[in-house]
């Protein structure tokens, strides 16, 4: 929906990679349920974020579309 994925922890803030940097992310939540103070963003290719969201939460394997 908000097309992000999480990069890295960085000193307490979290690095978000985004696809559309007009997109509005739910940031306070966000840093809620992930427990930190700071959200930073940068910014990635809808085909970087597909692709990472496939990897870790998907459930289907990339190069073959099979499910694991």
């Amino acid at each position: 929906k908000y097309g992000f994925i999480p990069i890295e922890m960085q000193e307490g803030t979290l690095i978000l990679g985004i696809c559309d940097p007009r997109a509005l992310l739910p940031n306070t939540e966000i840093a809620e349920l992930a427990r930190v103070s700071e959200i930073k963003t940068v910014l990635c290719t809808p085909e970087a974020v597909a692709l990472a969201i496939a990897q870790n939460y998907g459930g289907q394997n990339v190069e073959t579309g099979a499910s694991v």
